[in-house]
Parts: structure tokens; C-alpha cells; sequence
């Protein structure tokens, strides 16, 4: 029949029209979800890799504390090298307390990041797979985040501490020197010193961390500073009795002290701080092969 293509013609050409819509339909989805999939995944990796690059100090910050720890000696040491000790302890309160603002804003960042990865989710079925790696990769990296926060907060608590341990430890020392040079004055100064920072460094005794013979060691500390308290008021009053009785209990509170072990006491620190360091360790080793 002449004229126009027949029915069943039109029919055909109508149904292949449909697929090549359809076609070209998926086809464009598939682009333009790509295309939003992988706008996301890189603005996530750049917030990624900028969270990274803060905290390679941090962790090197974690991973030398053991070193620190093992580093505390009381025996043999002067003035100086118990300042030094402290300098050390103050540097890692510094860090961390620094560190603070910058953990809060970096696990805002990557909340943030991740949660856009699950923009749209419609149009990314297709790119789901690497949508799904890159916040897993987040993911990780938070966990990490949060155990750095547990860790720098821990630390400007044993940080504070050790300052102002040492700084009793530095008293002591003084106070030794007072008293070989035999000066009652100067002597009752630098005992009076020991025992006011003293009684700043017990409450702090209980840092994470910090075995309970921390605590003791203190007050036994304590004990020691009313005992030469006792012997120079003895000294200036010409009290021999006295003097001699003080001289005894001195050398009680001395040979008490001496039986801490402070390798001991390090090993619990460290054993106290490093599941915390391991799981932060373990959770960016994990991002980084996410």
C-alpha cells in the first residue's frame, strides 16, 4: 500500500526510540553520577590527606613516649638534668594541649566529608563501591582521631605532673645543697619551697596512667621534708635530742624512698598508654590501606 510506513513499521520504529532513550538515559545517569561520585571521593581524599599531613607529628609525638618514660631517673642527677627532664615533660603538654583544637576541627572535617559521600545516593549506585572505600577510609581515620584525643588529653594530665614533680625533685636538690653548705637559712627556705610545691604535686598524683606508688612516693616525699623541717628547727634551737631524733627518721624516710622502682613504675605507665597508642596506630594503618 503506497504512502507512509504501516503500522506495524511505526510500531518497531517507536520501540527502538524507546530503547535508545532508555540507552542514552542510563547512559547520561551513569555519567552524571560518576562524575558527582567522583567530585566527592576527592573533595573526602583532600580532607583525607590534609588530616594526615597534621598528624604525622602527633604521631611521632605518641610513638616516642616510651622513650620518655624510660628516660626518668631520680639517682645521679643534678638540678639541670631534672630541669631538662622537665623541659621535656612541658614540651608534651605544650603539644598536646595544642593538638586539642586541631583533633576537634580535623574529625568535624572528615564528619562532614563522609557524610557528603552519601549525597544523592540515586544517582551513585553505580559509583557505590568507591564511595563506600573512601568512607571507610574515613571512618578509620576517625577512630584514630578519637583515640588521639584520649591520648593528648591523658598526656596534658601525666605532663602536668611531671613538672611539677620535678620541680619538688628540684627543691630537693636545693635543699641538699643548702644544708652541705651549712646554711640553716637558706635550708629553711628551700624546705619550706619543697613542701608547698609538694603539696601542688599530690592531687596530681592521680594522672592517667600513674601507678598508685606515684601517689605514695609523694607523700613519702612529704614525710621527708617535715622530718628536715624538724631537724634545722632542732639546729636553730640547740636541741641535740632533737636534731639526733629527726637524723633518724631522715634516714628512715630516705632508705623508704630509695625502695621505689622507678624502671617498674615506667613499665606500668607505659603498659597503661600503649593499647591506646596501638589503636591509634592500627586505625591509620588501616586508613592508609583502606
Amino acid at each position: 500500500m503506497a504512502g507512509g510506513p504501516s503500522h506495524r513499521t511505526r510500531n518497531v520504529i517507536a520501540a527502538l526510540l524507546v530503547v535508545v532513550l532508555v540507552v542514552v538515559a542510563v547512559i547520561g545517569y551513569g555519567i552524571a553520577g560518576f562524575a558527582f561520585a567522583s567530585s566527592r571521593i576527592e573533595s573526602a581524599r583532600t580532607a583525607y590527606n590534609e588530616v594526615i599531613s597534621r598528624q604525622n607529628s602527633l604521631a611521632d609525638t605518641f610513638n616516642t613516649f616510651s622513650t620518655q618514660v624510660q628516660a626518668i631517673k631520680l639517682t645521679n642527677v643534678t638540678a639541670a638534668d631534672l630541669k631538662t627532664a622537665q623541659g621535656v615533660w612541658d614540651q608534651l603538654v605544650s603539644k598536646s594541649q595544642a593538638a586539642g583544637p586541631t583533633l576537634a576541627a580535623d574529625e568535624e572535617t572528615l564528619a562532614s566529608a563522609q557524610a557528603k559521600l552519601k549525597d544523592n545516593e540515586w544517582l551513585t549506585v553505580f559509583s557505590r563501591s568507591r564511595l563506600d572505600q573512601t568512607s571507610t577510609r574515613i571512618e578509620h581515620e576517625r577512630k584514630a582521631l578519637a583515640a588521639a584525643k584520649t591520648i593528648t588529653a591523658d598526656f596534658v594530665q601525666i605532663g602536668t605532673f611531671y613538672h611539677a614533680f620535678f620541680e619538688a625533685e628540684i627543691d630537693l636538690e636545693n635543699l641538699g645543697t643548702k644544708l652541705q653548705a651549712t646554711d640553716i637559712a637558706g635550708s629553711v627556705a628551700a624546705d619550706a619551697t619543697l613542701k608547698s610545691d609538694l603539696a601542688k604535686t599530690l592531687p596530681l598524683a592521680s594522672a592517667p596512667g600513674l601507678p598508685a606508688e606515684v601517689h605514695q612516693y609523694i607523700v613519702d616525699l612529704q614525710s621527708l621534708a617535715v622530718d628536715f623541717g624538724k631537724l634545722l628547727a632542732a639546729a636553730q634551737a640547740g636541741d641535740a635530742a632533737g636534731a639526733n631524733a629527726a637524723v633518724k627518721s631522715i634516714t628512715a624516710d630516705a632508705n623508704k624512698l630509695d625502695t621505689y622502682d622507678w624502671t617498674k613504675i615506667g613499665a606500668t605507665i607505659e603498659s597503661f598508654y600503649k593499647p591506646l597508642i596501638d589503636t591509634f596506630n592500627s586505625e591509620v594503618t588501616k586508613a592508609n590501606n583502606s
